[in-house]
Order: structure tokens, then C-alpha cells, then sequence
């Protein structure tokens, strides 16, 4: 019996453990996003990696393609809805989101990676949503 309390135990300490992360990376896109807005290149360059991959509407790209044409926005209310965060170990995870509104809509498709103890975007993918 009282190996069953300690495995009950360790279940809900891992369980309460992956919830905090996928709740600290549903934070770290939103900064993401806020910084994007905000054309902070400075927070861009801690969060994307520098092998990431990305896929856009012009092409294939990696980190530098996320830089370019990069501008400040008008409106820096970053606004996404339905968070999908599947865990694939304790280093990485890959995260679905919507975002934007109207004619601005898209869906997102993020893998991350932590390395060196921070968590990093290595690869991304954006795509119209269609309304």
C-alpha cells in the first residue's frame, strides 16, 4: 500500500509538472506574438532558434526570413484562442494555436525545443484560416 501512495504521488506531481510547462509555453507564444507586434527583435532572437524552420506563405525559410519585412504593428493586441500543447518529452513539445481575427485569421503549428534551459521555437508553420 504504501508503494501505491508513492507512485499516486509521483503520477500527480509529473502531471501537475506538464501542466505548468505547457502553461509556460502558452506564455512564452503569446510574448512571442506581443514581440512580433511590436517588431522587438531583441525578444524575437531568444525565441526563435538558430536552426529553426519555417514554412509561410512565400516559402521555406529559417530564421532569418522571420526578420525580414519585419515592421511594428498599428495594433499589438495579440489574440489567439484553442491551444493544443502535446508534450514529447521534457525537452520538447509541439503546440497548435488560432490566431488573429477576421480577414487576419490564421492557424499556427510550432514545435519547441528547450536547450540550455530555455525554451526555443525550431520549427514553425502559419496558414490562412479559412472563415
Amino acid at each position: 500500500m504504501k508503494h501505491l501512495w508513492l507512485l499516486l504521488l509521483l503520477v500527480g506531481t509529473f502531471a501537475i509538472a506538464m501542466t505548468d510547462t505547457k502553461d509556460d509555453l502558452v506564455k512564452l507564444d503569446h510574448e512571442w506574438g506581443v514581440a512580433n507586434l511590436k517588431a522587438d527583435k531583441a525578444a524575437l532572437e531568444k525565441i526563435y532558434a538558430d536552426d529553426l524552420i519555417s514554412v509561410f506563405a512565400e516559402g521555406i525559410g529559417g530564421k532569418a526570413e522571420m526578420f525580414e519585412g519585419l515592421e511594428p504593428a498599428a495594433d499589438t493586441n495579440y489574440e489567439t484562442s484553442d491551444y493544443k500543447v502535446m508534450m514529447l518529452g521534457d525537452d520538447t513539445a509541439v503546440m497548435a494555436h488560432n490566431g488573429g481575427t477576421g480577414d487576419a485569421a490564421y492557424r499556427s503549428l510550432h514545435v519547441w525545443a528547450k536547450r540550455g534551459g530555455q525554451w526555443t521555437v525550431v520549427a514553425t508553420a502559419n496558414i490562412p484560416a479559412s472563415n
